[in-house]
């Protein structure tokens, strides 16, 4: 069985787009090929996915780290284990919450349920709510 996901990723990123995208820098050029298709957390990473590892209680998950690459600190890249990218980074949650942009666009301002624009008739607004133009409140809201 597959895994449900909420959002599709937008395209898979080598290495290297994600070192521009973030900021990071990509410490060995010969991984900047490899691919990123989704994130994960540092516990329960896998091929393909993109973690991060920030602060001195976090290290011990170095050792047992299953990803196909990681954002660090840079005192942090010597415990990387082999085969994983590193991407070195003085703010590691930040940078993988700004890929987890890039790789999810959509999660960011997500499409409509229905069909309807506005303020739906099955929506709860309170009277005094002020709402932006062109905002959707569907129903159920």
């Amino acid at each position: 069985m597959t895994e449900p996901v909420f959002f599709k990723p937008s395209r898979a990123f080598s290495a290297a787009e994600v070192a521009e995208v973030t900021g990071a820098r990509l410490l060995n050029g010969a991984d900047s090929d490899v691919q990123i298709t989704g994130i994960a957390s540092a516990a329960t990473g896998g091929p393909g996915m993109l973690v991060y590892v920030d602060g001195n209680r976090n290290a011990a998950l170095m050792k047992r780290l299953q990803a196909s690459a990681v954002l660090c600190l840079e005192e942090m890249a010597q415990a990387v284990p082999a085969g994983v990218v590193v991407l070195v980074t003085t703010h590691p949650q930040r940078a993988f919450a700004i890929f987890g942009h890039a790789l999810f666009p959509a999660a960011v301002r997500p499409s409509r349920w229905t069909a309807e624009d506005g303020v739906s008739t099955k929506a709860y607004v309170d009277p005094t709510a002020r709402i932006e133009a062109g905002a959707v409140i569907e129903a159920g809201a």
